[in-house]
């Protein structure tokens, strides 16, 4: 390179013309441009040795593990049976499909599959099952994304739809008939799901128990299925803000989720409206019943048999958020994801859930295989929405006290008395 500048200075001594040397100038720049890229190493590997599509047949958990797995195991492993695993593959397939190239072979959308629902029953890092499926770690994380949203894409519609009038009479008669609660919609609670801080986030996300997160507030059948779910909501604001900000507060508001006419509970009795049961955390309201307040129940056993009745509906929401936690373990540690991959991963297990619940034969034989989940758990991620000191409509004290004087004289349960005065509600 010195010669070559020697000569071109020489060169460009020798031309009067200012055009020459701007042109020398042109040119020694491409030569020292070329010179180095000359001196660029040109690179060895494709990828790694350990994740090739070799070692991935010859190592990789999907090859290898998956196949020799018993039915029990396989269920253990990724949630689903062997011919649930099918099914849900049958539903997203074709939005998994990749095209094979001259370099190298797809991913198959069985191994997709599998990767995300590990991810999801399992909660490990990307970087842990890019270990075990000999893939990228960049790789895992698109495919699990990918999966999530086919999942809500393809099985939302038929496992998450959107009720009509008939469909909520049904759930209505589910609840009466499970639940003795008459004109019940659905049990509804939320949660925060607890992520780690978003980058520039401030304190957006901050929630009262000093961690960040995003609200998931869902409805829950008598059957432990969701009947809808939002989730999204920043985890700073108060609860009033996150119900009345919700897809499900604004509907039930302004009267746009299809709710039935109101009926009778009791022959002779007076046209009750059918009502959403729920907790401290939301306000009382026509269609939404919550409990009475501790001030009110301290010597009252009418107002504490209600808060029984209501609480014993309410099981159904808390053990659907259990059997969800406990069934896909992510809901176990701190999501380290930004907001909106977190929403496509809880709307995917949401709809697995109702899936599963589905094709399950019962509740207790589900409960043998999932164990309890204490939501005190430090190690849980799912924690409850505070309670609200909204005012209510007058109207509304009013149906809660009917359905008070229901529970107390048309149809009470033997032992509720009992309880309350033993010290429960």
């Amino acid at each position: 390179m010195d010669e070559l500048f020697e000569t071109l200075s020489s060169f460009s001594e020798d031309e009067e013309d200012s055009e020459y040397e701007d042109d020398l100038e042109d040119f020694a720049l491409l030569l020292l441009i070329r010179s180095r890229m000359r001196r660029r190493k040109n690179r060895n590997i494709w990828t790694h040795a350990v994740r090739t599509e070799k070692h991935r047949k010859q190592c990789g958990v999907y090859h290898t593990l998956l196949p020799k797995l018993t039915d029990e195991q396989f269920k253990h492993y990724l949630r689903t049976t062997r011919t649930e695993f099918e099914e849900i593959h049958d539903y997203i397939k074709d939005d998994l499909k990749k095209q094979d190239t001259r370099f190298r072979l797809a991913i198959s959308s069985k191994h997709r599959l599998a990767i995300c629902l590990r991810f999801l029953a399992s909660g490990e890092t990307f970087r842990s099952l890019s270990f075990h499926f000999r893939l990228g770690e960049s790789t895992v994380s698109i495919i699990v994304k990918e999966v999530c949203d086919a999942i809500w894409h393809r099985m939302a519609n038929e496992y998450l739809p959107i009720l009509s009038v008939k469909d909520w009479e049904d759930k209505a008669a589910e609840f009466k008939m499970r639940w003795r609660f008459p004109n019940c919609l659905s049990s509804i609670d939320g949660k925060h799901i607890t992520i780690k801080k978003p980058t520039r986030s401030g304190s957006e996300y901050y929630n009262y128990k000093k961690s960040f997160s995003i609200v998931l507030l869902a409805g829950v059948d008598a059957n432990y299925k969701f009947t809808f779910i939002d989730v999204g909501v920043k985890g700073r604001f108060s609860d009033g803000y996150t119900f009345a900000q919700s897809n499900f507060g604004k509907r039930l508001i302004s009267n746009q989720l299809n709710i039935p006419s109101p009926t009778k509970i009791e022959p002779g009795g007076d046209e009750m409206p059918f009502v959403f049961v729920a907790d401290a955390a939301f306000p009382l309201s026509e269609n939404l019943m919550r409990p009475y307040p501790g001030t009110s129940t301290k010597s009252d056993i009418p107002n504490r048999i209600f808060n029984y009745r209501l609480s014993h509906a309410r099981q159904t929401v808390e053990c659907a958020f259990g059997i969800l936690s406990a069934r896909f373990r992510i809901y176990q540690r701190p999501l380290e994801f930004e907001p909106r991959s977190v929403e496509a991963f809880v709307k995917s297990t949401c709809v697995l859930h109702n899936y599963l619940r589905t094709k399950s034969i019962s509740f207790e034989h589900e409960l043998e295989e999932i164990p309890n989940v204490d939501f005190e758990d430090p190690h849980n991620q799912l924690i409850d929405v505070p309670s609200t000191k909204a005012r209510s409509a007058r109207k509304a004290y009013l149906i809660r006290e009917k359905l008070k004087n229901y529970f107390i004289n048309v149809d009470p349960i033997p032992y509720q008395e009992q309880a309350v005065r033993n010290g429960k509600y």
